[in-house]
């Protein structure tokens, strides 16, 4: 794979070309073991990334004076292995164990302000990650599982060379530890479906990012983290489920709660230890409406809620909670045997709300916000035709 990026920023201007290549291969073994049927799966990924990436002055959104230059290679891979027993009918157990490593090489081939060119190498060790987990199905359409997993996240490169030209050397990955319980159901007979889980993720190392004076986005290790939480997700039809009825109406709610705290950090001789994770609303919730008729006309309605969330580390400063409704409708105007027309059209941010999106956390002058779109329309007509035989 391969991309282009040319794009202004607010104090500067960035351009960046990379190539990627990546191979994945994985073995399954299916046999028994005595009476027990067993399947073994093993297998790798390796990928390796070339970046060249220059950062400029950017005067009224043109390209101006270079800043610096570098060269990027990034090697990554991981070893999996992964063993399942189906100990009995209704119950599976897996366990599975991971090796993964990543290596940064950045080469600043030039730096007309910041001095001589350099070389950098970052080296993020194999860490082992380990996962086991037990599923009991219940009925044919429902189960319970449980599960324990381990985690690696190391830092991404826009994490790890920062836009203002730093690389952040000391920055560590993320390691943690998941322990996980569910439900899952899928009643084809009364059309409900249920996904429920309680889960509470221990991080070491958490990544958390800041802005400093000059409006830069920077990335630093936030100490220890609890991320206790639990998610809901239901789906039911209010009427026309499994009848001849020529319209169905179905309803869907989803229930997000994440209680994360620090429960480690020291910053600038302040301890922040207990206060609520940054950028984090510890309940959000959907709800979806979907009146589909015999016709093809389909019918969307959309509610979102997001509870306030910290901005900061020091939980001084809040976005409030916010609501949100959007309205969609999708009509198959015209079906033949090779052609298809369909037109849908809708309105979003219904009651024009006033929120933010992609805040900035930890922002130098409190300037966090991200104002999203008020309200906005739009409409759209798409047209299908198919050609040739079908075989």
């Amino acid at each position: 794979s391969s991309s282009e990026f040319d794009h202004p920023f607010i104090l500067d201007y960035k351009t960046e070309l990379s190539a990627d290549f990546a191979a994945r291969t994985v073995f399954t073994y299916n046999g028994t073991i005595g009476q027990i049927p067993v399947r073994i799966i093993f297998g790798g990924e390796f990928r390796r990334g070339k970046n060249s990436a220059q950062n400029f002055s950017n005067l009224s959104g043109v390209r101006d004076t270079l800043r610096f230059a570098d060269g990027i290679t990034a090697v990554q891979g991981f070893a999996f292995q992964q063993f399942e027993a189906e100990l009995r009918e209704d119950l599976l157990f897996t366990a599975s164990l991971s090796q993964n490593g990543l290596r940064y090489e950045v080469d600043r081939y030039s730096d007309p302000l910041g001095g001589s060119p350099f070389e950098v190498s970052r080296n993020f060790s194999t860490v082992w990650v380990p996962r086991v987990a037990l599923s009991w199905r219940v009925s044919p359409e429902a189960a319970f599982y449980a599960s324990l997993s381990g985690g690696f996240s190391p830092p991404t490169l826009d994490e790890f060379r920062t836009n203002e030209g730093s690389l952040n050397r000391d920055l560590q990955a993320e390691i943690g530890l998941n322990t996980e319980l569910g439900f899952r159901s899928r009643w084809q007979s009364s059309g409900v479906d249920i996904d429920a889980s309680l889960f509470y993720f221990r991080l070491r190392e958490t990544i958390s990012s800041f802005t400093n004076p000059d409006g830069v986005v920077l990335f630093r290790n936030a100490g220890a983290t609890e991320q206790p939480g639990l998610e809901l997700a239901v789906t039911y039809p209010l009427f026309g489920h499994g009848t001849d009825q020529r319209t169905v109406l179905w309803i869907t709610h989803r229930y997000t709660g994440h209680f994360f705290t620090f429960k480690e950090l020291e910053r600038n001789g302040n301890d922040f230890s207990g206060n609520q994770l940054t950028g984090v609303a510890p309940h959000l919730m959907y709800n979806r409406v979907e009146w589909k008729f015999h016709s093809g006309l389909r019918f969307f309605f959309h509610h979102r809620y997001s509870d306030r969330l910290p901005l900061n580390d020091a939980n001084t400063d809040y976005q409030e909670a916010y609501h949100t409704f959007a309205i969609k409708g999708n009509w198959s105007a015209l079906k033949r045997e090779k052609f298809q027309l369909n037109v849908h059209a809708g309105i979003d941010n219904l009651t024009d709300e006033d929120y933010s999106l992609g805040n900035d956390l930890n922002a130098f002058g409190g300037r966090y916000y991200q104002p999203a779109p008020g309200r906005n329309w739009y409409l759209g007509v798409s047209l299908k035709m198919t050609t040739g035989t079908k075989r």
